[in-house]
């Protein structure tokens, strides 16, 4: 068992409290921007499962959500040194993509929806 699949099983435990379940989202967000090791073993998929079940909770609004991926921002990488911005770097981006492929079927509000894509906009050097 991993993080991510800890985390899973801690968000769908009913008695936690929508500050719990805030303090599991920053916990998520600290584990996918890791930067002292490149995932790939397929954490970004597990994580995402992990984050959807969170979202799926009632506590959890959509400007939580929003507000949430808003934080995924590159420029954040910039004050580390190489490899370790790039390591960042690359797991925020595999995230981010695993997420939006994983919710682009999923019947979200089109913000959520919207905000997902800007998050992985911003992390397109090539587009």
């Amino acid at each position: 068992m991993c993080l991510a699949d800890a985390l899973d099983e801690l968000v769908r435990c009913d008695s936690f409290s929508l500050d719990d379940l805030l303090e599991l989202l920053a916990v998520m967000h600290r584990a996918i921007s890791v930067s002292d090791t490149v995932y790939i073993y397929e954490e970004d998929e597990r994580l995402v499962t992990a984050v959807l079940a969170t979202w799926q909770r009632e506590e959890i609004s959509e400007k939580i959500i929003i507000r949430w991926l808003e934080g995924f921002d590159p420029a954040v990488a910039a004050d580390l040194s190489m490899p370790e911005s790039n390591w960042r770097l690359v797991n925020n981006k595999n995230f981010l993509r695993s997420l939006y492929f994983r919710t682009k079927r999923m019947p979200l509000s089109e913000p959520i929806h919207t905000a997902v894509r800007q998050a992985l906009a911003h992390y397109s050097r090539f587009a």
